[in-house]
């Protein structure tokens, strides 16, 4: 086990129940430099914008693809928007060629009929949706499992889920809807939501448009994270 190893796991019993301890001293024992808070946050702040950035970008592409499609002749019976692995651009094809410049070294991963693109792509869409509902589950898990942890041992806090957020709260129960309810807005939602309440209503599907990124970003409360 390496050094920060077993700084991270390093334990005390109280009442024979083990509990992680998180100390100043154990670092300075150590020789090394606690996480700083100011740095944590920096970083959390590039990792929301960055992700919301990407987001945008792809919502915006949408648009682009939906245009392009809707210029193909109409008595084409099946235009197949093809993603090929390993190659970051969608290409549009008349025709399934198994001769193909690209069939020997790529595999058609997904195909939609002309009709189901222009349908799946239109704003408010299928693929609209899942922007922002991978968005939702992706960023949590950033602060779940990264940032938490970091700005726990940053400010000296034994457990991480003693750093409690509002937002972060809601954006929780968010990601357990998109997971485990199909997306759809469970009827506690006005109980247990706090700062995102307004959003949805139960029995909504969860979609986030530029509107709710926008918001999102400006109610993080990066003063507050900074603890006392």
């Amino acid at each position: 086990m390496s050094t920060r190893q077993s700084i991270d796991h390093e334990v005390y019993k109280v009442d024979d129940t083990p509990k992680p301890v998180l100390k100043l001293q154990i670092w300075q024992d150590h020789g090394m430099t606690p996480p700083d808070v100011d740095s944590v946050i920096e970083e959390l702040r590039e990792a929301l914008k960055d992700s919301i950035a990407s987001v945008a970008f792809a919502k915006t592409a949408l648009t682009f693809f939906s245009s392009h499609i809707e210029e193909l002749p109409r008595d084409i019976q099946k235009v197949f928007p093809k993603a090929y692995i390993s190659d970051l651009f969608i290409r549009i094809d008349f025709t399934d060629d198994p001769d193909g410049p690209d069939s020997d070294t790529h595999t058609p991963a997904s195909g939609w009929l002309r009709s189901e693109a222009l349908e799946k792509l239109a704003v408010n869409g299928f693929v609209d949706h899942q922007l922002g509902q991978q968005w939702i589950v992706a960023f949590f898990a950033q602060w779940e499992e990264i940032f938490r942890p970091r700005l726990a041992k940053a400010r000296g806090i034994a457990h991480a889920d003693d750093i409690k957020v509002p937002l972060l709260g809601d954006l929780r129960r968010l990601r357990h809807y998109v997971v485990h309810n199909k997306a759809k807005v469970e009827s506690n939602w006005p109980q247990k939501s706090t700062v995102l309440a307004k959003w949805f209503s139960p029995g909504d599907t969860v979609h986030l448009s530029g509107r709710h990124l926008r918001e999102f970003e400006d109610l993080f409360p990066w003063t507050e994270l900074r603890g006392p």
